[in-house]
C-alpha cells in the first residue's frame, strides 16, 4: 500500500494532446497522490525531463513520431521509475499486452479503466519487479507490436503494418502510403515527415518524391534505374540515390 502522505511523481510522454487532458483530469479528480511533474509530446523531450524530474511513473505512448515509446525506454541507461503504457493498438496487440503483464491503457481512455489501473499501480508501489525480468517482456512485447504505424488521415488515424506498406510517393504537403493488398491511404504528412517515421532498414528513399520498401522489389535495372515492385508498379531510382541505393541492395544480397 501507497504510504500516507507519499506522493508519487508522474510523467505524460504522448504525442497527442487530449491524452494529455484526459489522464490529467482523471489524476486530478481520483489521485491527488500522484502528482504530475512534466507532459512531454516527444521522447526526446521526455529524456531530457526524466533527467531533471526523476519520476516514479511514465504514462508512456507507444508510438509517436520519431522514436517509439519502445525505444526511448532502450536508450534511457537508468530506470528508475514505473510504466504504464497508452496505446490505440488493435485486439491482436492488446494480447501481446496481457501476455507479458506489462500494464496499459487502451485509448480512447475509458475511466473505468484508467481507475482501475491506476489504483493497482498505486497499491503496489515501489514494489518493483527485477530490471532483468522488465526488460525480458518489455522486449517480448516489443517484437510483438513495433512493426504497427499509425498514419493521421482524413478520417483520423490508421493503423497499418510497416511490413504491409510497399511504397510511399509525395503529394504535394500528403503523402500517398501505397498498401499491400491495392489499398491506398492519403496521409496528411509530407514525404519527409513519413521519411522520420519510417525509421527502419527496409525503406530507402529512392527518389525525392518516393520511399521504397525494398521487400516488395521484383525486379532492378541498375542500369536504368528501373524497379518494377511486386504489384508491377514502376519506380525509378535518381542518379542521386543510385549509388547508396545499390550499395544497400548488396547487403541485403550477401
Amino acid at each position: 500500500m501507497l504510504e500516507k502522505n507519499r506522493i508519487i511523481k508522474a510523467m505524460i510522454v504522448d504525442d497527442e494532446i487530449h491524452a494529455h487532458v484526459n489522464i490529467k483530469k482523471l489524476l486530478n479528480e481520483y489521485f491527488p497522490s500522484i502528482q504530475l511533474v512534466a507532459e512531454c509530446i516527444s521522447a526526446k523531450e521526455a529524456i531530457k525531463e526524466i533527467q531533471r524530474q526523476n519520476p516514479d511513473l511514465l504514462f508512456l505512448d507507444v508510438n509517436m513520431p520519431e522514436m517509439t515509446g519502445f525505444k526511448m525506454l532502450e536508450i534511457i541507461p537508468e530506470r528508475n521509475f514505473d510504466v504504464i503504457f497508452i496505446t490505440a493498438y488493435d485486439e491482436f496487440a492488446i494480447k501481446a499486452f496481457k501476455v507479458n503483464a506489462i500494464d496499459y491503457i487502451l485509448k480512447p481512455i475509458d475511466s473505468n479503466e484508467f481507475i482501475t489501473s491506476l489504483n493497482k499501480y498505486v497499491n503496489n508501489f515501489k514494489q518493483n519487479e527485477n530490471r532483468e525480468q522488465f526488460e525480458n517482456r518489455l522486449l517480448k512485447l516489443k517484437e510483438n507490436i513495433e512493426d504497427k504505424i499509425s498514419f493521421p488521415t482524413f478520417d483520423g488515424k490508421y493503423y497499418v503494418m510497416k511490413s504491409d506498406i510497399i511504397c510511399v510517393e509525395a503529394e504535394g504537403s500528403y503523402s500517398k502510403v501505397i498498401l499491400k493488398g491495392g489499398e491506398n491511404l492519403m496521409v496528411s504528412k509530407n514525404i519527409k515527415e513519413i521519411e522520420e517515421l519510417l525509421i527502419d532498414k527496409i525503406f530507402f528513399r529512392v527518389h525525392r518524391s518516393t520511399i521504397l520498401n525494398i521487400n516488395y522489389i521484383k525486379t532492378y535495372n541498375a542500369k536504368s534505374g528501373e524497379i518494377c515492385c511486386s504489384d508491377n508498379k514502376k519506380i525509378y531510382v535518381s542518379r542521386r540515390c543510385k549509388k547508396d541505393f545499390n550499395k544497400l541492395l548488396a547487403e541485403f544480397d550477401m
